[in-house]
């Protein structure tokens, strides 16, 4: 089975969603990358970096993530700085991807994902 790389995904559901519905594309917001990260525990040795299973942008109102393979069941929360949890939800990464609403205002945020084994990996981005 071919994989495909996040952008790939990402071109493939920009085009489906300007085919369903015309958008006013003159005032659109430059893509956010989200850089996922495993974090350290705290009082732990910092680690060596290491391969992350998920790769993440933010473009308009939707958080866009790929997954290089299936990692079962996702619990997902995202977070703002200095407000705390803004939502949280489950993603079935069994389709590679998946397009969540993001309606935030300007600010750091903050994206925990934890994997149905315990694995915990972050993300942050910023709005401005």
């Amino acid at each position: 089975m071919k994989k495909l790389s996040f952008f790939s995904i990402l071109v493939l559901c920009l085009g489906v969603s300007g085919l369903l519905t015309a958008k006013d594309l003159s005032n659109t917001q430059t893509p956010a990358e989200i850089i996922v990260i495993i974090p350290d525990a705290p009082g732990s040795i910092p680690r060596v970096p290491a391969q992350i299973p998920i790769q993440g942008m933010v473009l308009g109102n939707t958080i866009y993530l790929a997954f290089q393979c299936d990692l079962g069941d996702i619990d997902v929360e995202l977070y703002k700085d200095g407000s705390g949890l803004v939502w949280q939800t489950s993603v079935d990464s069994s389709e590679l991807s998946a397009m969540l609403p993001f309606n935030g205002s300007s600010g750091d945020y903050t994206l925990t994902f934890t994997m149905s084994g315990g694995a915990v990996y972050e993300g942050s981005f910023s709005i401005e």
